[in-house]
């Protein structure tokens, strides 16, 4: 995700999230990387509140938490990147403005 007002320097760092400090890559865009994930053998099944919260750390299989991303785009207009590979070397990448999400619920 990116905000419309953004300036940056790519690469990890804290931000302030709803009063908290979290740690987040941002790309030589300017995009905060808010999802990855790798190709390795590590298990990437979580329950719902690892959803809402968050997991993983930047860098790594990561999700940066439902919640997180809720207060983040209430807070001021941003714009989604997303970039997709294939194993076998497809790649893709599309944006969409104005991204917000609204908050997170429980799952039945």
């Amino acid at each position: 995700m990116q905000a419309e007002d953004f300036s940056y320097t790519a690469g990890f760092k804290f931000i302030n999230v709803n009063n908290q400090n979290v740690e987040v890559y941002c790309d030589e865009e300017g995009f905060t990387m808010i999802h990855a994930r790798f190709y390795d053998s590590s298990p990437y099944e979580h329950v719902w509140n690892e959803y809402v919260a968050g997991f993983g750390a930047p860098g790594q299989n990561y999700w940066l938490g439902l919640d997180n991303i809720h207060f983040m785009t209430q807070q001021k207009p941003y714009t989604l990147k997303i970039n997709a590979r294939t194993n076998d070397g497809f790649e893709a990448e599309a944006t969409r403005a104005n991204f917000a999400l609204g908050p997170s619920s429980v799952s039945n």
